[in-house]
């Protein structure tokens, strides 16, 4: 007797055009947990998931499945098993259904969701720096350390060279930063500020963070 198989051609499914199905389910399972889903389905989109997780099809091998991930087999999936891989609880929407449907929602990076707002990292801009005593030994704090500091930029708006110091135990007086210039660089470390002529400096300071309510823009 010839062998039949018990899946079904997604394309030769009568819902796939004339009766589309979609429905979501959300499970939250503690480590190790393995949960088959017995739902016909043409489509296995991940709505949200706290963590990686493991997925197989149709008692197939396991795969890596994560959030904003989505499986289209070509042919109609009779269950979808998914276990906890990790080490703390998990919870996991899957969008499961029959038929050419579209999600088009935003599926935002789950390193963002959890991103924390990042207080002192900031613009500040029309920062002036004043010297009134021996030039090359004088400095100035231009931003504090800050590992969440993702970039920094400094412009020198003045007629004269300013100098950028990442240590201010050093002898020298720093990185030359002449009139007009402008350095950017992703450095998260305490910045300094020296110059060799007695009077004012004027400098323009722009620091990008992390901060998801300001994507886009100094913060």
């Amino acid at each position: 007797m010839p062998f039949k198989s018990n899946t079904i051609p997604a394309n030769s499914n009568p819902a796939y055009q004339f009766n589309p199905r979609y429905h979501e389910y959300t499970y939250t399972l503690a480590p190790g947990d393995v949960l088959p889903i017995n739902v016909d389905s043409d489509f296995v989109n991940c709505i949200s998931a706290d963590y990686d997780f493991k997925v197989s099809f149709n008692d197939g091998p396991e795969s890596n499945f994560r959030r904003g991930m989505k499986y289209t087999p070509g042919q109609t999936v009779r269950r979808t098993t998914i276990r906890n891989s990790g080490t703390v609880s998990n919870s996991i929407t899957l969008g499961l259904g029959l038929g050419d449907i579209v999600d088009a929602r935003l599926s935002v990076p789950q390193e963002l969701l959890s991103a924390s707002i990042v207080p002192d990292t900031g613009k500040h801009d029309g920062k002036t720096i004043v010297s009134t005593g021996a030039a090359i030994r004088d400095y100035w704090l231009l931003a504090p350390a800050n590992p969440n500091r993702r970039e920094i930029m400094v412009e020198n708006i003045s007629s004269e060279t300013f100098y950028l110091k990442f240590n201010v135990a050093s002898a020298d007086t720093g990185f030359a930063l002449i009139a007009g210039e402008r350095w950017i660089s992703e450095y998260a470390g305490t910045l300094y500020g020296a110059h060799d002529f007695v009077g004012s400096k004027n400098l323009r300071v722009h620091e990008v963070g992390f901060n998801l309510l300001n994507i886009g823009g100094g913060i």
